[in-house]
């Protein structure tokens, strides 16, 4: 498999994201070079890369849509429209759905992207209205009560 190039916009997103540091630049621009590897658009992967807080949630959630057969760039519009239908925004959305990959990391297992936004939709309809909490923690909260059988 040829190692891709990736666009001077993901270079410099990646610099950005890492502050020039050596060794989680690498681990960045390897994560974006297996995306598009696996068939991710240059356009996908500078939007994941600018929005995922670590390489491992890219890498995750590369080969959780490839275990399934899902397409990333299917899931980056169904993500657009749960934003758009959302009180919260695209940066609270992507912490929340982090917390589900940080639980199906732990336990190794490879989940449709598409479910994933699923469990951060229902979440967001199960919480109080008049609640403080981010999406992130409502989320949690129902992780840690009901669990996740995605």
């Amino acid at each position: 498999m040829s190692q891709p190039t990736l666009t001077d916009s993901i270079l410099a997103e990646i610099a950005e994201k890492t502050g020039g540091q050596l060794s989680q630049s690498m681990v960045w621009r390897q994560a974006a070079e297996r995306a598009i590897n696996s068939g991710v658009s240059q356009e996908a992967t500078l939007e994941l890369a600018r929005s995922l807080s670590s390489a491992r949630f890219l890498d995750h959630l590369v080969e959780s849509a490839r275990r399934v057969g899902a397409r990333l760039d299917d899931f980056l519009a169904a993500f657009a429209t749960e934003v758009d239908d959302s009180q919260f925004a695209a940066p609270a959305w992507w912490r929340a759905a982090e917390a589900v990959w940080t639980l199906t990391l732990k336990e190794n297992r490879f989940v449709d992207p598409i479910t994933v936004l699923g469990y951060v939709s229902c979440s967001e309809a199960a919480a109080n209205a008049d609640s403080a909490a981010s999406l992130a923690e409502v989320v949690q909260e129902m992780l840690d009560r009901y669990g996740f059988d995605g």
